[in-house]
């Protein structure tokens, strides 16, 4: 057995030891191989035996011939001295046996082996000595990819498997791959070619988010809440936004490819798990139904409207400009707090609301020129909104309202007219 360092003192006792008993002769075979009697001490009835008083032969020497005759209660213990481990003849292709000092080698030699069970200290060569740097694993070309295998997962040869056989890990349990950094640090996959990086995915420990960047910045954000953010820039007053650059194409298309379906939902909004409204093609036209929810069981305390006419007074359409419209085109409309007292639930937002500005913190991707603090979104409006179609019942109640009273009045005029 090859053991590596200086060789043991000539006085240590590895422990090992041969023990006899119910022997009748004065020859004892031990269990493994010597050189010498000195290599082992002999013990005859609790009494140390000189080293005269007895003989080794026979392969190995492993045959001790004692100075005396042995009756049936005699007990020899045999210690091995010398050696760490006794010594043993190596069966065929397994490790020779060699003495190995650290002496032997030199400063940035390596302990190899000659393919045959022989170690030795030797100078590697460059592209050996490349396959671990300071760093880690570094350059070298390994020729084919890695696969670590914990297990057999039965698992064939797949396109998927060949595709990605740079680095396959493999087990029959839960298999994973760790990223570990501090707590303020962040975890990343970079994905480059032969120009420059051109995407990673991101985890940052700082606010426990995950982000993925493209070679326009990042793309894609999922916060710690479960946020989820779409574009170049984002901020946290949003669960789920979509940003995106440029005024050709569409946003988002929903594109169903079976053409006979029947007021197929597109969208669907649920609160709570409940169905509360819904975007549908409408029926099997080519066009959209927008709906909210209207059903009586959702409703309670149900009476007529009867002031139509009264409220539809109060209400002042507009002729105006949208700032935001290069063309100036003058629309028809209404101005949402003006609206607000008269179908309050028409109305969503307060007037004159600002959403206050965002600063870049240490969380942030800083972009050039920018730094911790500086304005990443100035103060805007926090506009108020109008749900156009909530006037729909105060028009309908205001119009039967009307035609109330000009039936009445043509009934009044037909009296007139038949006396």
């Amino acid at each position: 057995m090859t053991y590596i360092g200086q060789q043991p003192a000539t006085t240590f006792d590895s422990g090992i030891q041969d023990r006899f008993t119910g022997l009748t002769t004065n020859t004892v075979t031990l269990n493994h191989e010597i050189s010498a009697e000195e290599d082992i001490l002999v013990v005859w009835n609790n009494i140390v035996q000189d080293k005269n008083s007895y003989s080794v032969g026979g392969t190995g020497n492993k045959t001790v011939t004692l100075g005396g005759t042995l009756v049936s209660g005699d007990v020899v213990t045999v210690y091995y001295l010398n050696k760490v481990m006794q010594s043993v003849n190596p069966t065929a292709g397994s490790v020779g046996i060699t003495e190995l000092n650290f002496s032997d080698g030199s400063n940035g030699q390596a302990l190899t082996t000659n393919g045959s069970g022989t170690l030795s200290f030797a100078t590697v060569s460059a592209d050996a000595d490349n396959y671990f740097a300071s760093s880690g694993l570094s350059s070298k070309d390994l020729g084919s990819g890695l696969h670590i295998k914990t297990a057999d997962s039965g698992t064939s040869s797949t396109s998927a498997i060949q595709e990605s056989d740079e680095l396959i890990l493999e087990g029959t349990a839960e298999v994973g791959m760790g990223i570990i950094s501090s707590t303020s640090g962040s975890g990343s996959i970079y994905f480059s070619d032969s120009g420059a990086s051109n995407g990673r995915i991101v985890y940052y420990h700082g606010d426990d988010s995950f982000r993925f960047v493209t070679s326009g910045g990042e793309g894609l954000r999922i916060t710690s809440n479960k946020s989820i953010a779409l574009g170049t820039s984002w901020d946290t007053w949003y669960r789920t936004q979509i940003r995106f650059n440029g005024n050709a194409g569409g946003g988002i298309v929903l594109d169903n490819s079976e053409t006979d379906t029947n007021g197929t939902a597109y969208i669907y909004f649920k609160q709570g798990n409940a169905t509360i409204g819904s975007i549908n093609r409408n029926g099997t036209t080519s066009a959209v139904s927008y709906n909210t929810s209207s059903d009586y069981r959702l409703k309670e305390a149900i009476t007529d409207k009867t002031d139509g006419i009264e409220k539809i007074k109060l209400l002042k359409p507009r002729k105006f400009k949208w700032k935001s419209d290069p063309s100036n085109q003058i629309v028809d409309g209404f101005i949402a707090h003006e609206v607000s007292d008269i179908v309050p639930e028409a109305i969503t937002g307060e007037k004159d609301a600002m959403i206050p500005e965002i600063l870049y913190t240490a969380d942030d991707e800083l972009p050039d020129g920018k730094s911790i603090g500086d304005v990443k979104e100035a103060t805007k409006i926090n506009p108020q909104q109008i749900d156009q179609a909530k006037l729909v019942p105060l028009l309908t109640s205001a119009l039967k309202e009307a035609i109330t009273k000009i039936e009445t009045l043509e009934a009044r005029v037909k009296t007139l007219e038949d006396a």
